[in-house]
């Protein structure tokens, strides 16, 4: 029983850390979105549009 805690414990301070360490890739402000959207995602959406799949958008 006690290591059955003790693993429960664990895993909830490793989720917890896991949450609060690990920050989403976010843009502060538009620019450094058109950015990161010039840098990743230009080539398969030109002008924000999606030629891969066409009927999505």
């Amino acid at each position: 029983m006690k290591l059955i805690n003790f693993l429960v414990r664990l895993t909830m301070l490793l989720f917890f850390l896991l949450i609060t360490l690990i920050k989403p890739v976010q843009a502060e402000d538009i620019n450094d979105g058109a950015k990161i959207f010039s840098i990743h995602c230009v080539g398969c959406h030109p002008q924000g549009k999606n030629i891969i799949r066409r009927g999505k958008i």
